[in-house]
């Protein structure tokens, strides 16, 4: 029979060879998190030998797996109190324009704006471009329609930087309206693609306007490479706007009661066939356009106020709703960020649709929603945000909500790449020209 003092020993043998296995194992997923780069706990991004950061500049976590694609993520980083006072962003001292190497997660390049900057992309030329808005007292006296007591505000230019920093163009108004800042498209030609606004004066009170209103609709604009008009395509060909107002709701009146915004197109894109993709986010809408004639193709409408438009299969939320980016990511594929506005429970989320044009059914094959704590609601931002497809099958999306989220996720759904910006702070959109593009 074996004494206690046998069993005593080999309690305390046992419990030594514990500690030691679990301090093994600590140190093993201690080393486990280094070679990974933090993955199981944020840090601040530093910046690389080459830059160095503004004594103000906020705080950007980042977690990077070493299965992100290598290249250069672009992005902005403005900071307002609420989306109610965006307007404060015009003279806001916390404005940045920032690019992250995703391989090193180091900021590579950053800039102070002295006003809203936004839409920052690095091009495969390797020049980089950003909108700038205008200072609220130099929008010129055109936009400031005094016998209808109206106040534009979306003035501003697109800003093509050379590598060496230089300014290469800046693109102004061409025929009398201002340039948007939503998107700007380098052709191979050399030629430019934007949005400009456009604006007439209407009688709308009937429907809200305290008296005139000035209505508001975008126009792609092609410019040549000295920044001269070429052609132009109105999206007010495809709308009506009483039509618009009486359909989707009265949302679109401007809370002063004197700007209707029956189309504030948001996303510009070039299918393969070389027509356009438009994302109308008014109408919840995304309109393809043949290119050199200009009739509509078709027009996915997301929201069931829309009226005909496809029918949606395998998607629990029945389409998308006020949306940010629309893009063709394959024959027939379509990926839309979609903010979720009008959502029964609001939500945003990023979804992929195979379309059938002939049949006009849009069935859902693949989604993203950031995963949220069991018991809250899903995330959810109301502006913004964005989605692009990389040539690897991985996704990169920026959830525009709080806090603001970038991430580079795989078709399983794996997150491989995270960003989170400081509370009170948004991107507009997020891009990533990857190493090996040409």
């Amino acid at each position: 029979m074996l004494s206690s003092n046998f069993y005593k020993r080999l309690i305390r043998v046992l419990s030594i060879a514990s500690a030691v296995i679990l301090l093994t194992l600590a140190g093993a997923v201690s080393v486990f998190s280094a070679l990974w780069m933090n993955t199981l706990e944020p840090h601040m991004a530093t910046a690389s030998a080459a830059v160095t950061l503004p004594d103000d500049f906020p705080e950007i976590n980042i977690i990077a797996h070493e299965n992100a694609t290598p290249g250069r993520l672009t992005f902005t980083a403005f900071a307002f109190a609420t989306l109610d006072s965006w307007l404060t962003m015009f003279g806001s001292e916390w404005n940045y324009i920032v690019e992250i190497d995703t391989e090193t997660g180091e900021i590579t390049y950053v800039r102070k704006a002295s006003y809203l900057s936004y839409n920052h992309r690095l091009h495969d030329t390797g020049q980089r471009s950003y909108y700038s808005a205008s200072p609220l007292e130099l929008i010129p006296s055109r936009f400031l329609i005094k016998e209808a007591d109206i106040f534009s505000i979306n003035s501003g230019n697109f800003y093509l930087e050379n590598p060496d920093g230089t300014t290469a163009i800046k693109l102004d108004v061409t025929v009398g309206n201002n340039v948007d800042g939503h998107e700007l498209i380098l052709l191979e030609n050399g030629n430019y693609l934007l949005f400009e606004t456009d604006y007439n004066l209407m009688d709308l009170r009937e429907y809200g306007c305290s008296r005139q209103c000035e209505v508001v609709w975008q126009v792609i604009r092609e410019l040549d490479a000295e920044g001269e008009f070429v052609r132009e395509w109105s999206l007010m060909d495809y709308y009506d706007p009483i039509e618009v107002i009486e359909t989707v709701g009265a949302h679109i009146l401007v809370e002063n009661g004197k700007t209707v915004d029956i189309t504030h197109a948001n996303a510009l894109y070039l299918d393969t066939d070389g027509n356009f993709i438009v994302s109308v986010r008014e109408t919840s809408e995304v309109l393809k356009i043949d290119r050199e004639t200009g009739d509509l193709i078709y027009r996915l409408t997301g929201d069931p106020r829309g009226g005909d438009s496809f029918t949606y299969i395998n998607d629990p939320l029945d389409g998308f709703s006020f949306q940010h980016t629309a893009s063709t990511v394959g024959e027939n594929r379509m990926l839309i960020y979609d903010n979720g506005v009008y959502h029964e429970q609001r939500q945003s989320r990023v979804v992929e649709y195979e379309l059938d044009v002939e049949a006009k059914t849009a069935e859902l094959v693949w989604s993203y929603a950031l995963p949220v704590p069991e018991g809250e609601d899903p995330y959810y931002g109301a502006v913004m945000g964005s989605a692009q497809r990389l040539e690897n099958g991985n996704t990169i999306i920026n959830f525009s909500g709080q806090p603001n989220t970038i991430v580079e996720v795989t078709p399983d759904g794996e997150v491989v790449m995270e960003i989170q910006l400081p509370p009170g702070y948004f991107s507009y959109r997020a891009h990533l020209t990857p190493n090996d593009a040409s």
